[in-house]
């Protein structure tokens, strides 16, 4: 695919965007080189593609590997880790009596587990109730309902900095994750979950998840009618009063 779009103007703004459009197409035709080979054409056939007329097909193809690349491109606009890790964990960012810091990815000191996982089927262990509350058309929500929160209320999830800029570490953990069961392939992406990394006891990292854009897609869960263990802990009594809390069999 040729590059023939003027810039919008001389300001840095728009030479900014138009080196992001450049970036998009570089990488769109760096696929295309990749199908070519794929498919065995040779240098020269390439070369005089150019020559040719571009069927319907050829131009859906490129259209799809170019939508592709430009929604894979990250978002520039990134919180700071702090602001993030707040957003993201709210009133829980002190869950672990100190305060939470994000760290970036050390690939020696982040927390999974040892060899491969291998997870259990919940339909072998779950009552019939429970399994049907577990099926799509019961978790997802309505596509008009995801529309609307995507553009009343657009996410912009958080990355690692180290993962984000270094291609080979960021497939190097792609492959501990592989490795140890906990990533797949698919054909098909329903939305984007970006990984960082925030201090544990002993200099150890624990993976997060921002999973906040993938969860517009599923309904609002229903309030338990018991409270998160982690309401006790912000329980307050003004120092006069004279409370006794006693265990209540259930």
């Amino acid at each position: 695919m040729r590059w023939d779009r003027a810039p919008n103007g001389t300001s840095s703004k728009a030479l900014k965007k138009d080196r992001a459009y450049r970036l998009v197409y570089e990488c769109a035709n760096d696929c295309i080189d990749g199908v070519n080979s794929l498919y065995g054409c040779n240098g020269q056939s390439i070369e005089s593609a150019h020559l040719r007329s571009k069927t319907p097909a050829h131009e859906s193809i490129q259209k799809h590997i170019l939508r592709c690349a430009f929604e894979s491109e990250p978002d520039k606009h990134v919180q700071k880790p702090r602001a993030a890790l707040h957003e993201l964990l709210g009133q829980r960012l002190d869950y672990t009596g100190g305060a939470t810091t994000v760290v970036p990815f050390d690939e020696g000191k982040v927390s999974l587990p040892d060899g491969l996982v291998n997870p259990v089927d919940l339909k072998t262990v779950l009552p019939a109730d429970a399994r049907d509350i577990l099926k799509p058309e019961r978790l997802l929500a309505d596509e008009d309902v995801v529309a609307f929160r995507q553009s009343n209320d657009p996410i912009t999830i958080y990355t690692d900095e180290v993962l984000k800029h270094n291609k080979s570490k960021r497939f190097n953990f792609f492959r501990m994750l592989a490795q140890r069961g906990l990533l797949g392939l698919t054909r098909r992406r329903r939305g984007t979950v970006s990984p960082f990394f925030v201090k544990k006891k002993k200099g150890q990292q624990r993976l997060v998840l921002d999973c906040r854009a993938v969860n517009q897609l599923f309904r609002r869960p229903r309030r338990p009618e018991m409270g998160p263990a982690e309401s006790a802990q912000r329980m307050q009594t003004p120092p006069q009063a004279k409370h006794v809390m006693k265990p209540r069999r259930i």
